[in-house]
């Protein structure tokens, strides 16, 4: 289960510019394995809000393969 809250701080603009960064492109042509990465990078922020040991430790464990589907995302989006 991915713990859901607010971040620490009240949030701010780092989570607004992530997700405006990860959903720009032509979704069309994306494989739904690498959407769903994008979304599930996106939750993990909700509980982690910087890319940092924890971020990616809590991103490992909900979604073991991320590495792999990343990679389709930007083969996609090229």
């Amino acid at each position: 289960m991915l713990p859901v809250g607010a971040p620490e701080g009240g949030g701010g603009e780092d989570g607004d510019a992530a997700l405006r960064a990860g959903c720009r492109g032509s979704w069309g042509q994306a494989p739904v394995d690498a959407i769903d990465y994008v979304i599930t990078h996106e939750l993990c922020h909700m509980a982690e809000p910087h890319h940092g040991a924890a971020f990616f430790e809590l991103f490992d464990k909900v979604m073991p393969d991320w590495e792999r589907r990343k990679q389709r995302l930007e083969r996609a989006m090229a």
